[in-house]
């Protein structure tokens, strides 16, 4: 018999998320790029959209907070309303393990 292996549901929201993200359809018009930096037990993550067309970045949010994860994931549902607002959808917003890590390194 295979091993088994369990989850945290942390990493269920992840997955979940990834999920839904991949059964919209996407829009390659625009690009997105984020940061984390996290010291001393403080985060801060930064998410932007861009136009690629025309180089223009047509929202950017980012936060501070003690849990890395709850401070993205309300940068990404603020980031996600006013994409809202705008009428733009199909927005791929990267992962918090594909944003550029620019903590201090130990």
């Amino acid at each position: 018999m295979g091993k088994k292996f369990t989850i945290t549901e942390s990493e269920r929201q992840q997955i979940r998320g990834l999920y839904e993200q991949v059964q919209q359809p996407t829009n390659t018009q625009f690009i997105t790029t984020g940061t984390k930096f996290c010291f001393y037990g403080n985060c801060r993550i930064d998410i932007r959209v861009i136009n690629k067309t025309t180089s223009q970045i047509l929202t950017s949010k980012g936060l501070e907070g003690n849990d890395v994860t709850q401070v993205y994931q309300q940068v990404v549902k603020s980031i996600q309303d006013d994409l809202t607002s705008k009428n733009i959808t199909g927005v791929i917003l990267p992962t918090i393990e594909q944003l550029q890590d620019t903590s201090p390194k130990k």
